[in-house]
């Protein structure tokens, strides 16, 4: 119980030290609140609005803001309590392979490091995410992980359970590809180990997992071919699919820069340093251990007392000084060597064939492979808080549980590496929460969407004044396209795009084609245009209209009175790389 409330407290109390910090109103999140708006509104996805994952969350938080009203407070309400659901969820599947105390660390690192950290941004947390289609995608696989795992409850009760795992991983094919790659590998270790074991259901489970997982996707697909031709509804529910390994997109410099190919060499290196580092905390900790208990009973609580204050005081004196990025750069091979070993003793030892186990290995392949899309440079920040969560909790699962019992059974005291691990894993949280705190001081600036008031950067609160201004001075019925990203200043002002665009970032200017965005455009002008500064040079063209987009540029240029506008701090793409925002409305016929 004591672990229980450390979690729930360490939930409770991030979400209301962030609540009112968060979220960015710049980025992506202005996509995740007026694509919901809009279809509360009556739109349709894949018709109305242009959209490149799954259904799921967009139609999820459009029925959120149906019932409970369109305003970021509503997501944030809903996200709080997801965040104390997965905090619940992953206290019980951590506990299903380590022990209490293990789920309480776990519990308390996924509150810190990952639920609400701000280091970054206020987009990469699951409070106020850049793509719920993320977020909610891992809440939903580890709500799989949890069925398949009492899917090995004997007699009827499992084929219920199959059934429930196989919907799950249904409900996440519907957000992105990514996520339901790693639920569908972890899925089919799971079953291996339900077939493997003995007395298990054989046809039927996957007969019942199979039903399961086609049942949401069908239904997504006729519930949309109501609205458009079935083929145009198909492809929206498969569309992510065709960009995964297009040449155009992964060859982006910041999409090299995710995965780390953009540097191979350097973050193969830091991966090495930070195995180094690990190894010199748990080395140490099993040579102590071996000495010790081999001397007097109370010479392992000692040794270990003295070791993790040592390493606690160091992390904490130099924490400026300590790339914390790079701590989870070893995850891959740190996971992939977990993994393994629960594999060949799988293989070797029939008796360890056991719930335990497939839950282990099913939790294993699931880390691993959501690592796929960041290998060479896994990070807490940045996609690292959804994509390296599992994982790292996977890893302290088995460095605060499995390795010290493993020790323990070769006579080295387990109590000594686990106090290490654990000085090292709160030394880390005091970093992390010093630089949450560093980036929350940055949001000094108040403004409100008509629910609640939150903080903002000053570009933000630029952003926010002129979608007030916006609402204040146009017509209700007024359209707005806003380039190259900015559609929190549509959701803010409740004034709806004219296209169905909501970016044009270069990927999607890649993905939906700008002779398509252009046309749109022509045939559906916008009574008024807003160009957002934005320096796109990750993406390998610096300014929109400039460096790409330039027909777009050139036809905004030619359509709307660019000297008219009014205009919030800087000309918008200037040499200087200030902020501003600009908005312009329409020519008339003649001018």
């Amino acid at each position: 119980m004591t672990s229980i409330a450390l979690v729930a407290a360490a939930v409770i109390a991030m979400i209301a030290w962030i609540w009112n910090r968060t979220p960015d109103v710049l980025e992506d999140y202005g996509r995740e609140v007026y694509v919901a708006w809009r279809l509360s509104e009556g739109a349709v996805l894949y018709r109305d609005i242009n959209y490149f994952n799954g259904p799921l969350a967009p139609y999820f938080n459009a029925l959120l803001f149906e019932l409970f009203g369109p305003g970021i407070l509503t997501l944030k309400a809903f996200n709080a309590a997801l965040i104390a659901l997965m905090a619940g969820m992953m206290y019980r599947l951590v506990l299903g392979v380590a022990d209490h105390f293990a789920a309480g660390v776990c519990g308390v690192v996924f509150a810190v490091m990952f639920a609400c950290q701000q280091v970054g941004g206020a987009t990469f947390n699951f409070l106020t995410p850049y793509s719920h289609d993320l977020t909610y995608g891992v809440a939903l696989s580890i709500g799989m992980l949890l069925c398949l795992w009492r899917a090995w409850a004997p007699g009827a009760r499992a084929a219920i359970w199959c059934a429930a795992t196989g919907t799950l991983l249904g409900l996440s094919f519907l957000t992105k590809p990514e996520v339901f790659l790693a639920a569908a590998g972890a899925c089919a270790a799971g079953v291996c180990c339900l077939l493997w074991g003995p007395n298990r259901p054989r046809a039927g489970c996957l007969l019942a997992i199979s039903c399961g997982l086609l049942t949401p996707v069908l239904l997504a697909v006729l519930l949309l071919g109501l609205a458009m031709p079935l083929d145009q509804a198909i492809q929206g529910v498969v569309g992510a699919w065709k960009w995964i390994g297009d040449s155009r997109l992964m060859n982006l410099s910041f999409y090299r820069w995710v995965t780390g190919l953009g540097d191979a060499g350097g973050n193969v290196r830091l991966m090495l340093g930070w195995i180094g580092g690990y190894a010199a905390i748990v080395l140490p900790a099993v040579l102590i251990g071996w000495y010790t208990a081999r001397g007097e009973r109370g010479a392992p609580v000692a040794a270990a007392i003295v070791l993790s204050g040592m390493i606690l005081a160091l992390g904490v004196a130099y924490w400026q000084k300590i790339g914390w990025h790079g701590v989870l750069r070893p995850l891959p091979i740190v996971v992939a060597s977990i993994l393994l070993t629960g594999i060949v003793k799988a293989i070797r030892e029939p008796s360890a064939r056991s719930p335990r186990q497939a839950m282990m290995l099913a939790f294993g392949v699931f880390s691993l492979l959501l690592l796929l899309k960041t290998p060479l440079r896994v990070q807490p920040r940045h996609y690292g808080f959804a994509l390296a969560m599992p994982a790292t909790l996977y890893m302290l699962a088995a460095a605060v549980t499995v390795l010290p019992g493993m020790l323990e059974r070769r006579g080295i005291r387990g109590l000594v590496v686990r106090c290490a691990v654990m000085a090292a894993v709160l030394a880390t949280l005091v970093a992390y929460v010093r630089m949450d705190h560093a980036w929350l001081q940055r949001r000094r600036f108040a403004v409100s969407d008509g629910q609640h008031r939150f903080y903002v950067e000053q570009n933000g609160a630029m952003l926010c004044q002129a979608a007030s201004d916006l609402a204040r001075l146009t017509r209700p019925d007024a359209t707005l396209s806003v380039l190259p990203e900015g559609a929190m200043i549509n959701f803010l002002s409740r004034r709806r795009s004219a296209t169905p665009d909501v970016s044009y970032m270069t990927p999607e200017v890649i993905m939906f084609s700008e002779d398509r965005m252009l046309d749109s455009l022509r045939r559906h002008p916008p009574d008024y245009i807003a160009l957002v500064h934005r320096n796109t040079s990750f993406f390998d063209a610096r300014y929109f209209g400039q460096d790409y987009g330039r027909r777009i540029g050139a036809w905004i240029a030619d359509n709307y009175d660019l000297s008219r506008g009014m205009r919030y701090g800087a000309r918008p793409f200037n040499e200087s790389n200030e902020f501003g925002i600009l908005i312009a409305p329409r020519r008339q016929t003649g001018e």
